[in-house]
């Protein structure tokens, strides 16, 4: 770990943008949106994809919750 993260992570503050959870919550609908017509696209080129792509977009969009939890997981968290 680098000197920055280091410290980062010793203070306890994430590295990088903060996102409110009014930007997180609009930037998952918006991948959403993205993810079901990317789908579509797919589907027109190739139906044997249906499936494939379906699971690929539950697996996104499991990430995509993850890092959402674990978002808001310092702000439940006591300090002291």
């Amino acid at each position: 770990m680098g000197g920055i993260a280091r410290a980062a992570a010793q203070n306890g503050r994430p590295i990088g943008p903060r996102l409110s959870g009014e930007n997180f919550e609009r930037n998952q609908k918006q991948i959403a949106k993205m993810l079901a017509q990317l789908g579509k696209q797919i589907e027109k080129l190739d139906p044997t994809l249906k499936g494939t792509v379906a699971r690929a977009r539950k697996r996104i969009e499991f990430h995509i919750d993850k890092l959402r939890r674990k978002r808001a997981g310092p702000k439940t968290r006591r300090r002291g």
